[in-house]
C-alpha cells in the first residue's frame, strides 16, 4: 500500500486531576471519527495500588455488519510507559482494547499540573468485513477474465467493467496484449478497495465514511464516472468527515461541486485556517 493510501490518524486527549480519580472510576475523552469508525480513549483506575490502564474502543459507526479489524498503534507516552508499537485487534460488539497500563506512582512524572495528554497513532491494518458479493470461482461461468490484485482473484465481465471505466475498455478492448489474456495483474491497487469497487458498481453496496478514499482512488485511476460521481454525492450530502478532509479530497480528485459548498460553507477565521494546509496552493488570491 503506497503512504498516500494508508488508513492513518491521531487522537489525542487530556485526563483532567488523574491523581485524585478513585479507584474503580473510568474517564472517557471525546468520540473521534475516522474512516467510518468511531474511536475513544479511556482511563481506567484498578486495585488499591492504584494502577491506571489506558484503553482504545472502536465501534462501526453504521454497524450493519460483522467486521474485525487489525490497527498498528504507537505514541510517545505509551513508549515512555514501556509499550512498543503493537498490533491490536478490534471486532464488532468487542470491549475496548488496552494500550497501557502502569502504577500512578511511576506515571507521575508524565503528568503536568497533575492532568495527563494521551495522544497516539493508529494505522489501520486490515478491516475484514462480511462480503455482498463474491467475486471468486463461484462465478466463474459468468465471467470472462480474472483480475488478480494483491494475489487476490476476481472473476469479472470484461464487457460490464468495460462499461463503467474508460481504463477497462482500453485495456480490453483497445490495441493492449492484456485483450486477449485470461489473467491480469492489476498493480498500485489494493485488494480491499478493488472489493468495494465492484461491489459499488454492481449495485450491492453504498458509499461511506471507511471505503470513500479507496474508492476516489480507483474512481481516478479506472476513470470511473459512475464511482466518482457516486463518492460526490456521498461527500456532498452523507460524511461526517472533517471540512478539511473534505477540502482536501475535493482538491486532489477535483471535486469542484465540493470545494465550492466547503469553501463557501467557511463562516469563521478557525474554518478558514483549519483547510489552510489543503488550499494554500490550490485557491487564488482573488478568492481569499
Amino acid at each position: 500500500m503506497s503512504e498516500a493510501n494508508e488508513k492513518r490518524f491521531v487522537i489525542k486527549h487530556v485526563f483532567k486531576n488523574v491523581g485524585s480519580i478513585k479507584s474503580g472510576e473510568t474517564f472517557y475523552g471525546s468520540p473521534n471519527e475516522h474512516f467510518g469508525y468511531k474511536w475513544t480513549l479511556s482511563m481506567t483506575y484498578v486495585g488499591p495500588s492504584r494502577k491506571i490502564y489506558i484503553n482504545l474502543k472502536c465501534e462501526k459507526v453504521s454497524d450493519d455488519s460483522t467486521w474485525s479489524m487489525e490497527s498498528i498503534i504507537n505514541s510517545e507516552i505509551l513508549d515512555k510507559m514501556g509499550m512498543e508499537s503493537k498490533i491490536h485487534k478490534f471486532s464488532a460488539g468487542s470491549t475496548p482494547v488496552t494500550l497501557a497500563g502502569m502504577y500512578y506512582e511511576h506515571l507521575r512524572h508524565l503528568t503536568v499540573n497533575g492532568d495527563l495528554e494521551v495522544e497516539i497513532n493508529v494505522k489501520i491494518n486490515e478491516v475484514q468485513k462480511e462480503k455482498l458479493r463474491n467475486f471468486d470461482e463461484s462465478v466463474k461461468q459468468f465471467s470472462d477474465v480474472v483480475l488478480i490484485v494483491e494475489d487476490e482473484k476476481f472473476y469479472v465481465s470484461k464487457l460490464f467493467l468495460a462499461s463503467h471505466c474508460t481504463y477497462f475498455n482500453s485495456l480490453f478492448f483497445g490495441k493492449f496484449g492484456e485483450a486477449d489474456k485470461s489473467e491480469v495483474n492489476i498493480k498500485e491497487i489494493q485488494a480491499e478497495d478493488f472489493q468495494n469497487f465492484l461491489e459499488l458498481i454492481n449495485g450491492e453496496s453504498f458509499v461511506d465514511d471507511y471505503t470513500v478514499n479507496g474508492l476516489l482512488q480507483l474512481a481516478d485511476f479506472f476513470d470511473s464516472k459512475t464511482t466518482l460521481r457516486r463518492c460526490e454525492e456521498f461527500l456532498m450530502n452523507s460524511t461526517k468527515k472533517s471540512l478539511r478532509e473534505k477540502v482536501g479530497l475535493a482538491i486532489k480528485y477535483n471535486i469542484d461541486k465540493l470545494k465550492e459548498k466547503c469553501i463557501s460553507s467557511m463562516k469563521t477565521v478557525d474554518e478558514v485556517q483549519s483547510v489552510l494546509p489543503e488550499v494554500s496552493s490550490q485557491v487564488a488570491d482573488s478568492v481569499w
